[in-house]
């Protein structure tokens, strides 16, 4: 039977079926035996007959057929047919088989019920001739066939009542035992868990019902112990939420105050003291923002964003902004970029900064000389996988300590007096987004020789492609480069290469003034001086420059660290220097400026005209209502607020903004989330429900400690049109009240947009 038929039929079903089949089968073949020996035994008792029947005639008709006396032979004959009247037909015929005496019976029956018998009548070892018979042996044949149909019918009535015991048998004995385990299985499945089931059976099925049960005891704690986790999650989520307010709340009004501190007239003792404050308190927050991110991956809560932006320019953002770590300790920071990479792809910017940042923290952390390399490459492009590399010189990692550097809490240098701080959370959260994104992270290292942190992540492809810039400005220039860096010295003339300028490079100032004084200035149009030279500074080379006044005429444009120690080789610091670019250099700073150095145009002229007095000009009539309980941040945000220009006025809660929103319109509304009386989605919903349009146009943003996943939806939601996350930086505070009170309620489709 086919696996797929057999499938539609209960085991009852099928054991009835199988049982009957056999047991018909078992009725047939005795059936048949018996047949098959009484019909053998009937032709053996016929063939005795006929030995019997032939001595007979042979003894009475010996004289007849050797004289062939043909009315004796008839008369034995017809005696004969008498005598037996199961003969259907007889004859005797001479040794030349001519009949003398025969005999056939007028009934017709088929060949099947005749019986033959013939045999040859000897006298003294000659042969006379023969005697055949054939039988009747309807009677007997129908005898058997009565007999064997009486057999038939005993047997399956025997066998239908073994089969109807069995069947009562299976059917208590496996599958009600069966059923009940299906039963409960199904129970199990729907999570409703009664009682243990219990069964008598074999002791196999035995055993199967006492494992369900267990299963289902098994299942009812794991459900019982996602409850109580789900439950403790969900505390846990609180708990952080709340601490991450109660955390950021003080932070802020750290922050802030320093930040006023800082702009207020200290000495040099007090400045430092403030930017140390600082620096710890960025530090702090940090650790916070580490511990947060991690709860909340642990969590399943963080969500990754799919949007387009610019990848190449994210990076070079990303190294820009970490500069100023790694040029305070000297070290060099190297940007190498595959210009192979889609301008504009698909993905998550946030998360793949947040990598970024997390690597070259530590990279900048753990090396104390030499340089920081960040590079990208193109590694697959139907499937769009880029990969990154962050690559250092510093203290690398031991053998034992790699396998666990990005485990939770994790440090290479796990002992008390370690030199670096730090939760240890970074790598793990690094690995955790990166594989959210759907890529992989590998670290090779080698202690005191360094480490590389290489990850990959595919990205999709943008909707609309972006249209591609064009680099034109230095095609054909020549150009000196003079980078005491190797490393910066070969990706520097890479990019000039690429953006066809032919490059001589050195790294020495003497090789440079060998090479000067070898081909003379004629043809050149710039020479690129590091601040950093094996054999002098950038700005002794420049000194050097402008004692010869045969070289008065070539332009020069300097390549300094972000905190650089060289002020002398900024352009506005040095009449011999054009221009300068910081470290790492950018691809598009450094086609424009070196192309406006070249060109004899002015950077200057290409920044937005009338920016300042537009920002000044919003600045003086702009009102601010903050709508804060905390003293301190109100005082932080008066203070911030008030030295960028601005009129404030505060509220303590919801309720008190709204009653100041009856005698005043304001172009901006800082709105607080949680407060007493009245908190700030509540007075925000109230306000766009206002019946003066002017209040309900007033652009809110919210200012809140609150930095939970789906916080800023949150607020959003209620009515808000921007957000901004306690303790915030002065720069982005300043950008987003500038924004607002120059677009309004209108920008908001703008932002969106963007």
């Amino acid at each position: 039977m086919p696996m797929q038929l057999i499938k539609k039929y209960k085991l009852q079903s099928l054991l009835f079926i199988s049982l009957t089949l056999t047991f018909a089968s078992v009725a047939y073949i005795t059936g048949e035996y018996m047949r098959t020996v009484q019909t053998r035994t009937l032709e053996d008792s016929f063939q005795r007959h006929s030995q019997k029947t032939f001595s007979m005639l042979f003894a009475t008709s010996l004289d007849a057929v050797l004289s062939e006396d043909q009315p004796v032979l008839e008369t034995i004959v017809a005696q004969s047919i008498e005598l037996d009247p199961e003969i259907h037909a007889l004859s005797i015929v001479n040794e030349y088989n001519q009949v003398l005496a025969a005999w056939n019976s007028k009934r017709e029956i088929s060949d099947s019920l005749k019986i033959p018998f013939q045999q040859d009548v000897v006298f003294e070892g000659e042969s006379f001739g023969s005697i055949s018979i054939v039988w009747d042996a309807s009677v007997q044949r129908q005898t058997v066939r009565d007999h064997v149909n009486k057999i038939w019918l005993y047997t399956i009535t025997a066998f239908t009542i073994i089969a109807f015991i069995v069947m009562l048998v299976v059917m208590r004995l496996v599958v009600a035992p069966i059923r009940a385990i299906h039963n409960k299985l199904v129970e199990i499945q729907m999570d409703q868990h009664g009682k243990p089931i219990k069964v008598q059976a074999a002791r196999e099925l035995d055993e199967l019902a006492d494992t369900v049960n267990e299963l289902g005891n098994l299942i009812e704690l794991k459900l019982a112990r996602e409850k109580e986790l789900e439950e403790t999650s969900r505390s846990k989520s609180e708990f952080l939420a709340n601490m991450s307010h109660e955390l950021r709340t003080p932070m802020n009004g750290v922050l802030g105050m320093l930040n006023l501190l800082s702009k207020t007239e200290l000495d040099t003792s007090q400045s430092d003291c403030v930017d140390t404050a600082v620096s710890s308190g960025k530090n702090l927050l940090s650790l916070i923002n580490d511990i947060l991110d991690f709860s909340k991956i642990e969590a399943g809560r963080l969500e990754y964003e799919s949007i387009d932006f610019n990848l190449l320019s994210l990076v070079e953002d990303t190294c820009s902004a970490l500069a100023t770590q790694a040029h305070t300790k000297d070290l060099e920071l190297v940007t190498d970029l595959d210009f192979t990479i889609p301008v504009m792809v698909n993905g998550d910017p946030t998360r793949l900064r947040q990598v970024l940042t997390n690597l070259m923290g530590n990279a900048i952390k753990f090396t104390t000389k030499g340089e920081i390399i960040v590079r990208t490459r193109y590694v697959d492009a139907d499937a769009g996988v880029v990969s990154f590399e962050v690559q250092d010189s510093g203290v690398g990692i031991s053998d034992s300590a790699i396998d666990a550097i990005f485990d939770s809490f994790a440090q290479a240098d796990g002992s008390t007096t370690r030199r670096f701080g730090g939760t240890g959370l970074g790598l793990s959260i690094s690995k955790q987004l990166v594989e959210g994104l759907g890529g992989e992270i590998t670290v090779t290292s080698e202690p005191d020789v360094g480490s590389t942190f290489a990850f990959t992540i595919p990205f999709r492809s943008c909707d609309e492609a972006a249209e591609p810039k064009v680099f034109n400005r230095l095609v054909g220039a020549n150009v000196i480069l003079l980078e005491g860096n190797d490393t910066a010295r070969k990706q520097l003339q890479e990019c000039l290469t690429a953006l066809g300028a032919q490059v001589s490079a050195f790294e020495s100032a003497l090789k440079g003034l060998s090479h000067l004084s070898s081909r003379g200035t004629e043809n050149l149009d710039a020479i690129l001086v590091s601040s950093n030279l094996t054999d002098m500074t950038g700005t002794q080379f420049v000194q050097v420059l402008a004692k010869n006044a045969a070289l008065n005429s070539i332009r020069v444009m300097s390549l300094v660290y972000m905190s650089s120690q060289s002020q002398d080789l900024l352009a506005n610091n040095n009449a011999r220097v054009g221009a300068h670019l910081t470290k790492p250099v950018r691809l598009d700073s450094l086609h424009t400026l070196l192309g406006d150095l070249i060109h004899g145009e002015d950077s200057s002229a290409r920044k937005p005209e009338n920016a300042p007095q537009k920002q000044a000009a919003v600045k003086a009539g702009g009102r601010v209502l903050v709508v804060e309980d905390n003293e301190i941040n109100q005082m932080v945000a008066v203070g911030m607020l008030e030295s960028l220009g601005y009129t404030v006025e505060c509220a303590d809660n919801g309720l008190l903004a709204l009653q100041a929103l009856e005698d005043n319109i304001y172009d901006v509304i800082l709105m607080d989330c949680q407060m007493p009386e009245m908190d700030g989605y509540e007075a925000t919903g109230r306000i766009r429900k206002h019946n003066n349009p002017g209040v309900v146009a007033t652009p809110i943003i919210a200012l809140t400690a609150n930095a939970m996943s789906g916080d800023s939806e949150k607020c959003i939601a209620a009515g808000m049109d921007d957000y901004l996350a306690k303790p915030f930086e002065p720069d982005l505070f300043e950008e987003k009240i500038l924004y607002w009170m120059t677009n309004g309620r209108s920008g908001a489709a703008k932002q969106k947009a963007a």
